[in-house]
């Protein structure tokens, strides 16, 4: 199986493209347009890819066929379906990893996944619900985290999938956020993955507005915010690399996205960067922001290097309106 980075432009190789009369004679010579070459993202109705480009010819009737960003931006499988005039029809199957996993399966970043457990498949119900032979006894265990899948019979048949649940009783049961990239059967293997934030960044913030922070400097920050009720907030977020040198953020989209135990999203606030270094990240919730009284998390994220730099608790105090 051939993976892909989501979001990514790339090159892949495509043929043998073999006449369609002979059926073996390799075609060398061909002219290949962006619309001869069709995808099907996860199932999707094929379309040509985006990449306006000519696919160039390498060897034996193998050409290089150039993806962009677009072509890229579905996570799952990717088909390849060549549209040319004189050739024998075929199909190229890849699947599309999103960008932290690909970067971690593949050693960009320096910190690989971490498994958790390994078992089987035991039930199918769907490709959505389904029961493992082993596992936690804590129903929580598994929430949230990548579950891969390895196909009992070829071991180089993988697919993916977050898991949204996982419960305990008669049967171990996990729901899966997405399909894998092929049909999951009785007896696949799975490998169950913690995946580690970006473990090379510190963050050490400087604080306006806030109660008691608690903090690590090393690894994700994890910085247990407090805040008091109707207030608007002010951080300033210094983001360094684990050398201590400051990370150029410049031109990045970074966001303070403030959600509850669930993943469920309550605001979300644009970072401004700036800095000598372009490595300050500042975050200023706003009285609309702060005005429900609550417990809930948060993350500090790159969102155009899917990176998360600091994490923790983001708790509202209850105050009187006006009251510092």
């Amino acid at each position: 199986m051939e993976f892909l980075r989501q979001n990514t432009a790339t090159t892949v190789k495509l043929g043998p493209f073999v006449d369609d009369t002979d059926q073996k004679t390799r075609e060398t010579l061909l002219t290949i347009l962006a619309a001869n070459v069709l995808l099907s993202k996860n199932g999707s109705t094929l379309a040509a890819k985006s990449n306006t480009s000519t696919s160039v010819h390498d060897s034996l009737g193998v050409y290089f066929v150039n993806l962009n960003a677009a072509d890229t931006n579905v996570a799952g499988r990717l088909q390849i379906v060549p549209d040319v005039a004189g050739t024998m029809p075929f199909l190229k199957e890849v699947t599309v990893l999103p960008a932290e996993v690909y970067d971690r399966w593949f050693g960009i970043l320096p910190v690989a996944p971490t498994v958790l457990h390994t078992t089987t498949i035991s039930t199918v119900r769907t490709q959505l619900d389904m029961d493992i032979a082993s596992g936690s006894d804590d129903g929580g265990a598994y929430k949230d985290r990548l579950a891969v899948f390895i196909d009992q019979v070829s071991n180089s048949q993988k697919g993916f999938a977050f898991i949204n649940s996982y419960s305990v009783g008669a049967s171990k049961t996990i729901i899966l956020k997405s399909a894998p990239q092929f049909d999951v059967s009785v007896d696949d293997r799975i490998e169950i993955l913690t995946l580690p934030d970006n473990p090379l960044v510190q963050v050490a913030p400087l604080q306006a507005g806030v109660i008691t922070p608690n903090l690590t400097t090393f690894g994700v920050t994890k910085l247990n915010l407090r805040v008091f009720q109707h207030q608007a907030g002010s951080f300033v977020f210094p983001v360094k690399d684990g050398n201590g040198d400051p990370i150029n953020l410049a031109g990045k989209t970074v966001r303070f996205v403030v959600h509850d135990r669930d993943e469920t999203e309550k605001f979300s606030v644009a970072g401004s960067v700036g800095g000598v270094n372009s490595n300050e990240v500042t975050i200023a919730p706003t009285t609309l922001n702060n005005g429900t009284a609550a417990d809930w998390l948060y993350k500090l994220w790159n969102i155009t290097d899917s990176a998360v730099y600091a994490s923790g608790s983001y708790t509202i105090e209850t105050a009187s309106l006006g009251t510092p």
